[in-house]
């Protein structure tokens, strides 16, 4: 089997998950992907009405995007974005910020984040 070289591999996976949030979305100003920055504010104004489990995954999220933990991060939206109890409002805003996550997972693994290379690959794996 031809081995594909990983930069050609994890740019079109990247493609593949922004056609996915997109896709998913309901408008198409849903599927941007949020500015660093504006992911604390973005999910404590969708999740304020959430308790339990789903608040506090939202609170582990706003703190590893505030603390730029990009693995932690970008590892907690995932969970988030597979809770079934999510609005449509809620999961939109979890895809936007995963997709601002991944990219800055992507980019710490190019630029030799060992631990990101692995959540990258683990995640780019099982897709």
């Amino acid at each position: 089997m031809k081995n594909i070289p990983t930069q050609r591999i994890v740019p079109t996976l990247s493609c593949s998950l922004l056609l996915l949030v997109a896709a998913c979305s309901k408008s198409g100003s849903n599927a941007a992907a949020l500015a660093p920055e504006q992911i604390p504010t973005a999910l404590n104004q969708v999740f304020k009405q959430s308790s339990g489990e789903t608040k506090e995954l939202v609170n582990n999220c706003v703190e590893a995007s505030q603390s730029k933990d990009v693995i932690a991060a970008f590892t907690d939206f995932q969970k988030l974005s597979h809770r079934d109890d999510l609005t449509p409002e809620q999961r939109a805003v979890a895809a936007r910020a995963m997709t601002t996550t991944f990219k800055e997972l992507r980019t710490a693994s190019e630029t030799g984040n060992p631990a990101a290379k692995v959540v990258l690959h683990q995640y780019l794996s099982t897709r």
